[in-house]
């Protein structure tokens, strides 16, 4: 689980958000290459902005009786997400392909 003390060392809040993914993320990840090599810019703009990424739905608040409040659509891969704004944290908890990840 992330940490969610909501400031850094100085006592003033971060710019960005930390993303921080799961073991079973990292896990995901290894196994799929094409998804890997993506994840870099996928951080890059969770960290900058978690809640939208600008002209597309990508980024969706979901509802219902899911674990999550957000996913991230990669092609036919899902990330799903939390965002921690106390602490400025993003916690990327589950990756899937689509059809598998709200299971």
């Amino acid at each position: 689980m992330p940490d969610k003390r909501g400031e850094n060392a100085s006592g003033a809040e971060a710019a960005s958000y930390k993303v921080q993914r799961a073991k079973r993320v990292d896990k995901y990840l290894s196994r799929h290459t094409d998804l890997r090599r993506q994840w870099p810019q996928i951080e890059s703009a969770l960290s900058d902005n978690p809640y939208a990424r600008q002209g597309s739905d990508a980024v969706v608040h979901l509802r219902g009786d899911l674990l999550c409040n957000y996913r991230w659509r990669q092609g036919d891969y899902r990330f799903l997400y939390e965002v921690y704004n106390d602490a400025r944290v993003v916690w990327v908890f589950d990756v899937d392909s689509r059809g598998q990840v709200y299971r």
